[in-house]
């Protein structure tokens, strides 16, 4: 319910900025989740996603590893993932 209400906030001042009823939106700096903006992430250079692979090659989470640096899936759409 929290997320639903704090996006909705987030749309309603957006559109009034748009509509230049407001100088600037209050609500631009607010997560539309909730709580703090997350911090950038980079990506892994080739360079370490190859070590990456290396150093787990033969272990368990190999493949697992594999899948998130090829498909780019996060770790909760790989664990989704079922055999059809």
């Amino acid at each position: 319910m929290y997320n639903t209400v704090n996006m909705l906030f987030k749309c309603i001042f957006y559109s009034a900025e748009r509509s230049q009823l407001l100088d600037y939106n209050p609500s631009a700096g607010i997560s539309a989740k909730g709580g703090k903006p997350t911090k950038k992430k980079e990506a892994l250079t080739d360079e370490q996603a190859k070590r990456l692979l290396e150093t787990t090659k033969g272990l368990p989470p190999y493949v697992f590893i594999m899948i998130g640096l090829y498909s780019g899936l996060r770790r909760e759409e790989i664990l989704a993932l079922q055999w059809d």
